[in-house]
């Protein structure tokens, strides 16, 4: 564009209003071979591997306080997400897909976001899947994903002052998963993508760094005279 930038399809912002283009290429790095590095993300954002993690919005992250309460549990909010693939929305909190009835875990799914040709994804295609969980520690360490009865450890990784082990496993699609999991104020929570793949675990990272832990409300009881 004629701002001096490159907007690839899955950029997260729009040119500035009244920017022209004057050349096409068919890569990021073609273009800034010419002199046309990508726009910067979003305030706040961040890019890895041609993935845009972009914040989340205050009435998103709003609800999270309202999960940890009628979960009983602290809920892990995520300060980061993937930018939603074309014509699907940014997942929900305390949805039909993200359930928070009391007794039940935290699941989070972002079962498609957009990423860059060549990204390892979904059944090998360029399409990301992320998945969210949090449950009470001391429940019984049970798999989420059935897929994922085996698995590998990868590498042990410092994640919100924890330490969280890097597993990978089948997972549903045919490119395998990568999970990053911890335990934090008595709650388990792992964060999943599919495909296994440097980028999806530097994606891990930056997710579960950017992660608030909120906890439930602490009810306060008044005694009587």
């Amino acid at each position: 564009m004629a701002d001096g930038r490159s907007y690839p399809p899955w950029h997260p912002t729009r040119p500035p209003a009244g920017a022209r283009a004057i050349a096409c290429y068919q890569t990021p790095e073609e273009a800034a071979g010419a002199g046309y590095p990508p726009a910067p993300p979003p305030p706040g954002g961040t890019v890895i591997g041609g993935v845009y993690l972009v914040p989340t919005d205050r009435a998103f992250r709003a609800r999270c306080q309202p999960a940890a309460d009628r979960l009983g549990i602290a809920v892990p909010c995520p300060g980061l997400l993937p930018i939603p693939a074309r014509g699907t929305a940014q997942p929900d909190l305390c949805g039909q897909d993200a359930p928070c009835d009391n007794g039940t875990g935290f699941i989070l799914r972002q079962e498609g976001f957009q990423v860059p040709a060549g990204y390892f994804g979904i059944d090998k295609q360029a399409q990301g899947a992320l998945e969210l969980t949090a449950f009470p520690a001391r429940r019984p360490a049970g798999a989420v994903n059935f897929a994922c009865e085996t698995e590998r450890r990868i590498a042990t990784v410092a994640v919100q002052g924890t330490r969280a082990v890097l597993v990978g496993c089948t997972g549903w699609s045919t490119s395998g998963q990568m999970t990053l999991r911890w335990t934090q104020a008595g709650t388990r929570i792992s964060v999943s993508l599919q495909g296994t793949s440097e980028v999806n675990q530097d994606l891990l990272t930056a997710l579960a760094t950017h992660l608030r832990l909120v906890r439930p409300a602490t009810k306060v009881s008044s005694a009587r005279p």
